[in-house]
């Protein structure tokens, strides 16, 4: 059986299941929407399928005789959902307006079904693909056995390729084949991707088996006790560090996002980036995972260095402002100029992740081949799998709703590295005796962290000062009047040298008025022609749709008007001027933009204060 035929179809799978998240992540937000919650939602869906998957193939892989055939089984049906899902969706999505949506009224009922469609339409495919990576294994380490032994160094190279395809995938799909075939021909090229490593599989398996089904006496000597204990602590490790990573992934691509932009290819090249981590820390791990004769001192060290690194990158990201000023300010504005750009901004996302995302992804590969050593059998690929990605749900999930808007951005980085430190710790205290350096690494590790969380506070001018968009320099900041991170996005409101209030999302201004319009100044506001460019856009808005709205129209009762995005409020507030209307709703993704937004009061006050008017966070 050939390895390097399963490597590169392993590659393969790597790539089109990234293919698949991005496009398949896309469908999925013109169903279910864009909001924080949305996007968790199908994250959860996707890695709770991987978990599934994993762990209900660890019941059964020990038992395959020919895994790697399963495999190539599994890919094929992996494909044959790539090439019809478009159809699926449309067909889903369109029954659920016409069927569902009538059949079920209300808005909870409404969010229910998106959900379960959207489940329904990634579930089961995620399933699958969580089987691949026990499956493949199985057939790696079996093989492996069966000659030098090194299982360590074969676990670690595939899911080093599996990661490897997976980044490049992210870059390609995004800068590539979106832009030329739009979201079913990427879905098609996804689906040929795994076409292709089913046939590498089925034929590097080609011929009779040579290798024995795993027996307990094929186990190496054994490098942990093989107890209860040690595998749940191998366990909580796996997947309490997958938790910490996924927290440090929402920090750092809020944290880039403000010096880089949000923008589409923005979020490609920092997912990018956090994966190449992965596979890189994977090919490192590969070198010397079958030598390590004490499996949680080497995790422990790893753990704490993780946390460190996590937190010690911050001055590099702080940097990043400066530099992204100087790169929209020099490079010029044409194709080749946003190419270097995007290039620069790449490099810029590796510089902040890479240090703490290679250990990351020695982590798996070790905890993994560490069981297998201990005699837990070929269950433990699929059962470390399923638990390490069970973590990485609990925190996109934590992460992304509830602790960065509660705690922002800077405690959410630190509160991921004291949870690495403390698993680090955990796993040193758990060997006795432990060498006197490991411990000097973890208190290194400790006073880092606390170095970092004792700096002074982020000036939130900077952080919200749009770089990535004006080029300017960043010496005279504004005044910050508001600053708080959100689920969906960081907003803040700052008062310029010329008296503009201007309300931000990421450092984009979305809103802006004049300091006479405000509480501030203390007096009724005084008629005036409207000079500022941003005043007369949010007004007009409001009154050519009313006055749109009223014509053609003998009876103007019951009027209902929909503003989607709050901003400073001053269009549903122009809107309710007008006693016609009835009602009018405003639809506002993220909630801090509200708060931010009653700095304006009272020029927008009848948005807050009017029975008419109607405020409901979601995405429109």
């Amino acid at each position: 059986m050939s390895r390097a035929l399963l490597y590169v179809a392993f590659l393969l799978s790597g790539a089109a299941g990234l293919v698949y998240e991005v496009v398949w992540s896309r469908y999925l937000a013109l169903f279910v929407g864009h909001s924080a919650e949305a996007a968790v939602l199908v994250i959860s869906m996707f890695l709770g399928g991987l978990s599934l998957g994993a762990w209900l193939t660890s019941r059964v892989s020990d038992r395959l005789q020919r895994p790697v055939r399963a495999y190539a089984l599994v890919e094929i049906a992996i494909g044959v959902i790539g090439l019809a899902f478009h159809l699926a969706f449309l067909t889903s999505t369109g029954l659920s307006y016409e069927v569902l949506f009538p059949l079920f009224p209300g808005a909870v009922w409404t969010q229910l079904v998106k959900w379960t469609v959207a489940g329904f339409l990634v579930f089961v495919p995620a399933v699958l693909m969580g089987a691949t990576f026990p499956l493949m294994a199985a057939a790696v380490v079996r093989q492996a056995r069966s000659g030098d032994g090194r299982t360590g160094r074969v676990l670690a190279a595939l899911y080093g390729l599996n990661s490897l395809g997976g980044a490049a995938a992210v870059l390609v799909t995004g800068f590539v084949l979106i832009p030329a075939f739009g979201l079913p021909g990427s879905s098609i090229v996804a689906a040929g991707l795994n076409g292709a490593a089913a046939l590498l599989a089925w034929w590097a398996a080609r011929g009779p088996s040579r290798v024995q089904l795993p027996t307990p006496a094929a186990a190496p000597h054994r490098v942990v006790r093989d107890d209860s204990a040690h595998l749940r602590l191998l366990l909580v490790v796996a997947g309490g560090t997958a938790l910490a990573s996924f927290a440090y992934e929402v920090a750092w691509m809020r944290m880039l996002a403000l010096a880089m932009g949000n923008a589409t290819h923005a979020f490609e090249l920092m997912l990018s980036a956090f994966i190449l981590g992965l596979a890189l820390g994977a090919f490192l791990v590969s070198r010397w995972a079958d030598r390590v004769t004490r499996p949680l001192v080497t995790l422990g060290i790893i753990q704490c260095l993780m946390g460190a690194l996590a937190v010690a990158t911050v001055p590099a990201w702080s940097a990043s402002f400066t530099w992204v000023a100087d790169l929209v300010t020099e490079l010029p504005r044409d194709d080749a100029g946003y190419s270097l750009f995007s290039l620069a901004r790449y490099g810029m996302a590796l510089l902040v992740m890479l240090p703490a995302t290679v250990l990351a992804g020695t982590t798996l590969p070790l905890i993994t081949n560490t069981l297998l050593r201990g005699g837990a059998g070929e269950a433990a690929i699929g059962r470390t799998y399923a638990v390490n990605t069970a973590g990485s749900i609990a925190g996109v999930a934590l992460a992304g709703l509830v602790l960065l808007p509660w705690l922002g951005l800077r405690a959410l980085l630190g509160l991921g590295a004291t949870l690495d430190l403390a698993l680090g710790l955990l796993l040193l205290a758990r060997t006795r005796p432990a060498p006197v350096r490991a411990w000097g690494l973890a208190a290194t590790s400790g006073v880092v962290l606390m170095l970092a969380l004792a700096a002074p506070a982020w000036n939130p001018a900077v952080l919200t000062s749009g770089v990535y968009r004006t080029g300017r320099t960043l010496t005279e900041l504004p005044e910050v009047l508001y600053y708080a991170d959100g689920r969906s996005a960081t907003i803040g409101v700052h008062r310029g040298a010329d008296s503009l209030y201007v309300l931000t999302t990421n450092g984009k201004p979305d809103a802006s008025l004049t300091a006479r319009w405000l509480r501030a100044t203390r007096e009724e506001l005084a008629p005036a022609p409207i000079t500022q460019q941003d005043e007369s856009t949010q007004m007009l808005t409001a009154l050519i749709s009313g006055a749109y709205a009223r014509s053609g129209k003998n009876d103007l009762d019951g009027l209902r008007a929909a503003v989607i995005g709050h901003g400073s409020g001053i269009s549903g507030h122009f809107l309710l001027v007008d006693t016609a209307f009835a009602q009018v709703t405003t639809i506002e993704i993220e909630p801090r933009v509200l708060d931010a937004s009653r700095i304006y009061y009272p020029a927008n006050g009848r948005v807050f204060d009017d029975p008419r008017s109607h405020l409901v966070i979601g995405d429109a």
